[in-house]
């Protein structure tokens, strides 16, 4: 599985299932590369890095500065091959190594990412546990790839601050409040995403209609409307101006609106129904709302606080169906990408079979899973037809009515 070998420079190299940790021609040069172009986040008298591999990247950044570099592993036979061949760094006191035997590794690393708000991530190191530790794997990927974003999306994170800016002006309630009324109603919650398969199941909501409280995002309102299905809440996350057509013909709604801070000013003030801002501040009053990107996520999240014993997924499918990605109104309204313009990933789907998805479903997908994990005392179940979201029980929409709600 594992291979120490020399590389061309004459330094070592080390080979996990066939492919290198490191460069097999030069990692010295690799880790100064490596170093380079992650110089945004050297800046700080603390510095956070998954992997330790060899230890090249982290001699590479004591070179450069005077800080303290907290490195977690979870890899122990890396750690092992690593005393091998660069022990000392062990020994310098301003390097501290967190490897799985501490038990308080999540903690420490959570607690580090809020301080140093970005992790170095050296990704050859993280593939060695995709499959031991998929848990962590998938949550120190998904940040490397959020973070990626970012960077590609500049103008969009101005544009979000200009929302912010303005929707702190707005004269609205605080998600609290929306929460605890919730809370006295005491029913399931059903949370509808604007997956294809949501087309199949309005049928069926519609008649049980009134034994749910119902959170549709905002792409899925004209898809319930148009059946006759009016949502207890909508969710609106995106900054876009372009999300004010969600709102067409039902800007006089008395539907409450639960927004992100950040979230489109222009849809927010053509909206004259009830609205509840979140994310507007860090007060514990107005508690933080995950949203990783995704609406529903922040719905899951605020639906998670509500204190439910139920919570079901409609129209969350997380990937391609028939090579639709939205329903039926939602493509008449913005011009959906056709499957052959995608990079697609197959990934478990809740049937058995494989399905076709693209890594930001991935992403909040993964997302999803962190929250479910974080709920045990919470029941759900997935009565979408896509990709697999574990935690979840798979069940038929119209098959869990007739067992659930007899």
């Amino acid at each position: 599985m594992y291979e120490l070998e020399k590389a061309k420079d004459g330094n070592y190299t080390l080979k996990y299932d066939g492919k290198y940790i490191h460069s097999r021609y030069n990692p010295i040069k690799e880790a100064e590369q490596f170093v380079n172009g992650n110089r945004d986040l050297l800046n700080k008298n603390k510095i956070l890095v998954y992997g330790v591999g060899l230890g090249y990247h982290i001699n590479e950044i004591l070179k450069r500065n005077n800080l303290v570099i907290y490195v977690f592993e979870w890899n122990e036979e890396i750690i092992k091959y690593c005393k091998m061949v660069n022990k000392n760094i062990f020994k310098q006191k301003n390097v501290v190594l967190i490897d799985k035997k501490n038990k308080e590794f999540y903690k420490l690393l959570g607690e580090l990412l809020k301080e140093t708000k970005g992790v170095l991530i050296h990704k050859q190191s993280l593939y060695t546990i995709k499959d031991k530790n998929e848990k962590l794997y998938n949550l120190l990927n998904d940040f490397s790839i959020k973070r990626q974003l970012v960077e590609i999306n500049r103008t969009s994170i101005l544009k979000y601050d200009k929302n912010y800016r303005l929707n702190k002006k707005i004269t609205c309630n605080k998600i609290t409040e929306f929460i605890e009324a919730v809370k006295c109603q005491d029913k399931p919650i059903i949370i509808t995403a604007a997956g294809p398969s949501l087309d199949e199941e309005l049928k069926y909501l519609n008649q049980y209609r009134e034994r749910f409280i119902v959170f549709s995002v905002g792409s899925a309102l004209r898809t319930l409307i148009e059946n006759n299905i009016y949502p207890d809440a909508i969710f609106l996350i995106d900054g876009g101006s372009q999300i004010k057509n969600q709102f067409i013909e039902f800007e006089n709604l008395s539907i409450p609106l639960c927004f992100s801070a950040y979230a489109s000013n222009e849809a927010i003030k053509i909206y004259s129904g009830p609205k509840y801002i979140f994310n507007d501040s860090e007060s514990e009053e107005n508690l933080y709302i995950t949203t990783d990107g995704s609406v529903a996520i922040a719905a899951l999240d605020i639906a998670t606080k509500c204190d439910p014993k139920e919570i079901i997924f409609l129209g969350q499918d997380l990937a391609l169906i028939n090579g639709k990605n939205h329903t039926k109104a939602y493509e008449k309204m913005h011009l959906d990408k056709k499957e052959s313009q995608y990079k697609l990933i197959e990934v478990p789907g809740i049937c058995g079979n494989m399905v076709k998805t693209i890594q930001s479903y991935i992403l909040f997908k993964n997302s999803i899973e962190r929250i479910i994990n974080n709920n045990s005392n919470i029941k759900f179940v997935n009565c979408s037809r896509g990709a697999l979201i574990r935690g979840t029980r798979n069940m038929n929409f119209k098959l869990f009515l007739e067992k659930e709600l007899k």
